[in-house]
């Protein structure tokens, strides 16, 4: 027993070599075991019994040890294996997951399976273990190639291309065959001259443009000064969100107007044109509010001493007073959706022109808040015209 904790197959009584410390540790144990199990009060049979088992005894104290230095080479090297082995674990798991699809590439989850294996008992495997032959047997052919490609598995454009490639294979799949493709399709883009047909599926999904054109100058040529492309890119591939935000402005529009259809049903034409024209003239509206309380009547009597803004016309003025008038009146009485609804009704009623003569002073409203300023603040003329 004592030869085969120490890894010998014969028994050797001259020299019993101990290999290492798990094997010194089994000695010891046995050693203290016999100790305590020994009488205290020696007898002749005892000595008689120590003497039968000479030979042991004689192996015993004639044991040798094998010590091993550890050097911070050493230490080194080991660290570097372990990285080695855990990268190329990265590397493996980025390929299989992002360029071998179960639905397309026959046997992918046997490799991934076995990955996932290696993956588990990373703490309880050993680099001896790691550095045999028959342990990357399954990955074999993979090794290189994950390593290649390891950093393309975070770029979108790349695995764009990659599944543009793909989805046009029907049959079974041969992932080197379509990398290469795509390589050299990623690689011969002439990614500055891309029309938008072209460059928005490729650039689906991208969040990271810098980084991806970082990526792409490592292997094809990209102006230093691509600014103007980085800012393309960056509308480029802010259109789904703005489709998505459309669609949700749409459907709110939508439900809008079936509210308005079931609770103030809408007869006449102007009402859709009041309400158009009113959300476009945010400006105006903002000017109105701040002048809601003052008396503009008197403004239009004063256009001709106004030399800076002649070009206003007297009717544009008036066209102000009268929307002042209704505007604020909504503004003022419209507290909740129906009754805003039936005064906006009303007003387009009574007043078909107005939608247009809004439009005509939200084209003028900095003229026309600088009127009112000259008229209603003739102590700031000079400082205000100065600005103007």
């Amino acid at each position: 027993m004592i030869c085969l904790i120490c890894g010998q197959n014969k028994v050797n009584l001259e020299n019993l070599n101990v290999p290492n410390s798990i094997s010194e540790n089994l000695l010891y144990h046995i050693l203290t075991c016999l100790e305590s199990q020994t009488p205290q009060i020696y007898t002749t049979d005892q000595q008689l019994d120590l003497i039968k088992h000479t030979n042991f005894w004689r192996m015993i104290f004639n044991k040798t040890f094998q010590s091993v230095v550890i050097t911070e080479s050493n230490i080194s090297t080991v660290r570097k294996e372990c990285d080695a082995y855990e990268e190329r674990l990265r590397h493996l798991k980025a390929f299989y997951s992002t360029f071998c699809p179960p639905n397309k590439v026959v046997d992918s989850d046997l490799y991934t399976r076995d990955l996932e294996t290696k993956l588990k008992i990373l703490s309880n495997v050993s680099l001896k273990e790691t550095s045999s032959p028959h342990y990357w047997e399954r990955h074999e052919d993979v090794i290189q190639k994950a390593a290649d490609i390891y950093e393309f598995a975070n770029s979108k454009t790349f695995i764009n291309i990659y599944e543009t490639h793909l989805s046009q294979i029907t049959d079974e799949v041969n992932v080197n065959y379509v990398i290469i493709k795509t390589f050299k399709n990623y690689k011969e883009k002439k990614w500055m001259q891309l029309k938008y047909s072209e460059a928005f599926p490729l650039w689906k999904g991208v969040t990271d443009i810098k980084t991806e054109l970082e990526l792409i100058s490592k292997v094809t040529y990209l102006s230093k000064s691509n600014k103007d492309l980085e800012n393309s890119l960056k509308h480029l591939t802010a259109i789904p969100k703005w489709e998505e935000r459309l669609q949700k402005l749409s459907a709110v529009v939508a439900e809008f107007v079936r509210y308005v259809n079931d609770h103030n049903p809408i007869d006449n034409e102007n009402y859709w044109s009041l309400i158009k024209e009113l959300a476009s003239a945010s400006d105006l509206l903002d000017f109105l509010q701040t002048i809601a309380e003052h008396d503009i009547k008197n403004l239009i009597n004063g256009v001709d001493d106004f030399s800076d803004e002649r070009w206003i016309q007297e009717d544009t003025v008036s066209s102000l007073i009268q929307v002042k008038q209704l505007v604020v009146q909504l503004m003022n009485k419209a507290n909740k959706i129906d009754e805003f609804l039936r005064v906006i009704q009303k007003i387009s009623q009574e007043n078909p022109s107005l939608p247009n003569k809004i439009t005509v002073c939200a084209g003028f409203n900095m003229a026309l808040q600088n009127i009112y300023v000259i008229s209603f603040n003739t102590h700031i003329t000079l400082s205000y015209n100065i600005i103007i």
